[in-house]
């Protein structure tokens, strides 16, 4: 199954109102089943099961008596199901967005939509410079195991001037560095290219797309009119 980026767009939408109206019961599962049911259409079936489980086991912690436990597990274990399933529909949205979607399609979507080109330009250098902080910082601890200075995660509480001198300020510069090069890189490929830019794939909407956003539509309609 394929779906129009405009389509998964949506889902965030969809996401967000979820958020707003802060809905429960028969009609949060039905969101939660639909959400689920698009990951795993979409192909991604390992990560679907997992995050199934996580549901499971949230709507499992609401039913468990938890007035025996002292006062402050029971005020964590209560308040972990309640925001945990609050924030469910936005993860599942996310991850379909992120995980099925590539800085392409993407921009290509944002374009038929009419999305200034400046405004696609920032998108594609964050979405593609996002990776490179973890890859550069994994460059840096590499570099400062060679020369006998070690730091883990925790050093940035026992030790944040060192923390500071010897990871931060380097992992900045670096990034810097990487943004201007991503920078120069969409540009040299005309992201910000007013008119005439042309595209090596092409997109429109199925009936599936349809569909789904049909599915959206009511979703939002019953939230509102409850």
């Amino acid at each position: 199954m394929r779906l129009d980026v405009r389509t998964k767009l949506l889902l965030l939408v969809l996401a967000n109102a979820c958020f707003f109206f802060r809905i429960d019961g028969w009609l949060e599962m039905l969101v939660v089943a639909g959400l689920l049911m698009l990951l795993y259409a979409l192909g991604k079936k390992g990560l679907t099961f997992k995050l199934a489980l996580i549901y499971l086991w949230l709507v499992g912690l609401s039913f468990v008596p938890l007035a025996v436990l002292p006062t402050y597990f029971y005020r964590l274990l209560t308040f972990v199901p309640v925001a945990g399933k609050l924030i469910y529909p936005s993860l599942l949205a996310a991850l379909i967005a992120i995980k099925t979607t590539t800085i392409y399609e993407l921009v290509h979507g944002l374009r038929k939509w009419h999305v200034p080109e400046v405004w696609l330009l920032t998108f594609a250098v964050m979405f593609r410079f996002l990776p490179t902080i973890k890859q550069e910082s994994r460059v840096i601890h590499r570099s400062l195991k060679i020369r006998g200075i070690f730091l883990d995660k925790w050093s940035i509480l026992i030790k944040p001037k060192h923390y500071l001198e010897y990871l931060l300020v380097p992992l900045l510069f670096s990034l810097i560095r990487s943004s201007q090069d991503l920078t120069i890189a969409s540009l040299t490929k005309g992201l910000a290219v007013q008119r005439g830019t042309s595209e090596c794939f092409g997109s429109h909407l199925t009936w599936k797309d349809w569909g789904v956003q049909l599915w959206i539509l009511i979703i939002i309609t019953i939230m509102v009119l409850q």
